[in-house]
């Protein structure tokens, strides 16, 4: 659902030039990897212990990686909306460096907002 949501916020982002929803994007991509890392090491620990086979495990694997790629093609159309369209007019990677220090608030709100949706209490 948070791929098909990002998906769409990208999508209405880029085609309206509105730098709301493009903001919303990058904090879901980071989910997005996140779910999908953790994703990844339960699927390792199945295999190790038997659980499922080498053939569907091909193919799950397969499944995250363009789930994961996918949200990285919607963070880089995000980061192109927001650079273009700013009043600040502020480089993608800039913007990122900003994000990663923690400089901005509602980045910050929406990831704490969906850690606590998306890992608290499946720990």
């Amino acid at each position: 659902r948070l791929l098909f949501e990002t998906w769409e916020d990208t999508r209405y982002a880029f085609e309206k030039q509105n730098l709301d929803l493009a903001r919303r994007v990058q904090p879901a991509c980071e989910i997005i990897t996140e779910l999908a890392d953790n994703a990844r090491l339960s699927h390792m620990k199945r295999m190790n212990l038997g659980e499922c086979n080498t053939e569907s495990g091909f193919v799950y694997q397969d499944v995250l990686m363009h789930m994961v790629r996918i949200a990285d093609m919607c963070s880089n159309i995000a980061l192109h909306t927001i650079a273009r369209h700013s009043e600040t007019k502020t480089s993608e990677h800039a913007y990122v460096d900003m994000l990663r220090r923690g400089e901005n608030e509602e980045y910050n709100q929406r990831l704490k907002a969906l850690q606590k949706l998306y890992f608290e209490g499946n720990e």
